[in-house]
């Protein structure tokens, strides 16, 4: 909830929870709706100028700065119930188009988002006739800030399409002295984090894109 508030706060994304019809106890699944992203310079002086806000249930200030609002965007999507079964539903609306994209959001959009692989046919046809004629895409070019992956980001803004992602866990057991925490991506799967169990095993979270 920390950094949804921060998200929400700064007008960013709306969020929506949705429980079971028996219970009010675990989401079901949730929407992010991501209208406004927040550049640098919009900041102030500083990136670790402090904003806050007051957290809506307990009633306290929040403080968080730029790189609190940056982590925002990958911690609100970690939540998962005790039944291992939440979904997100993630939607970037086009009017982000309206002003400057930072470099950060590009990275964590081509990192979250699904691949070409994922439409119909008619809108592959759509996406590959697009790129070619997209005046966003030639500009971006020409001024050599282009970069693999970019492409379908801008498809997925522009015409608005949204996607559903789902976190599934299992245990695997990795050498006692490891310490790795966070792992890499797979393209063709979705993001996976690591976290330490009470059994010295790492829980592995993976973010499968439906």
């Amino acid at each position: 909830m920390h950094y949804e508030i921060i998200l929400s706060a700064t007008r960013s994304c709306e969020f929506q929870h949705f429980y079971p019809a028996n219970t009010k106890r675990v989401y079901n699944f949730s929407k992010m709706i991501i209208k406004n992203i927040l550049a640098p310079e919009e900041w102030g002086m500083s990136p670790l100028k402090e904003m806050d806000c007051i957290h809506s249930e307990q009633k306290v200030a929040v403080k968080y700065n730029y790189w609190d609002y940056i982590n925002g965007f990958n911690k609100a999507l970690l939540y998962e119930n005790a039944n291992n079964k939440h979904s997100w539903f993630i939607k970037i609306c086009g009017n982000i188009f309206g002003r400057h994209i930072p470099n950060w959001f590009c990275k964590w959009r081509i990192l979250y988002s699904p691949s070409v692989k994922i439409l119909p046919e008619s809108y592959k046809k759509l996406y590959s006739e697009w790129v070619d004629i997209s005046p966003k895409i030639i500009i971006l070019q020409d001024d050599n800030i282009f970069f693999e992956g970019m492409s379908i980001m801008y498809f997925f803004i522009e015409f608005s399409i949204p996607w559903i992602m789902k976190w599934s866990g299992k245990l695997i057991p990795l050498p006692m002295d490891s310490h790795v925490y966070k792992g890499h991506f797979i393209p063709s799967s979705g993001v996976n984090y690591y976290r330490r169990t009470r059994k010295e095993r790492f829980m592995v979270k993976k973010m499968n894109i439906l």
